[in-house]
């Protein structure tokens, strides 16, 4: 179990919203987003287990991307430009919907 009861289990479904109220004395708990967050990359990893090299780099280089004052939506814009520049868009879709999906 993660924070407040929150599954940390990235097979677990939970939006962004739910995360951020998961503890009513500290909303917001890095934990807990950095688990929701965690879910959008599997889910869209999942959908894409064909090509599983390419993804992994994806997310590992669109964390070489990260500064300071980015959130969790420029971030992941950060790698849709860089899925369109180095992977031909080949994940986007994918990255939408599982960001749809957890209400980013």
């Amino acid at each position: 179990m993660g924070f407040c009861q929150l599954s940390r289990n990235l097979n677990s479904h939970f939006t962004l919203d739910k995360a951020f109220d998961a503890c009513p004395t500290a909303k917001g708990q890095v934990n807990n987003l950095g688990s929701a967050y965690a879910q959008v990359w599997w889910q869209a990893r999942k959908a894409n287990n064909a090509n599983l090299v390419d993804f992994d780099k994806l997310f590992l280089r669109h964390l070489t991307q990260l500064e300071t004052s980015d959130n969790f939506f420029s971030l992941l814009d950060k790698a849709l430009q860089l899925d369109t520049k180095e992977f031909q868009s080949h994940f986007s879709n994918a990255l939408k919907q599982a960001t749809q999906d957890h209400g980013f």
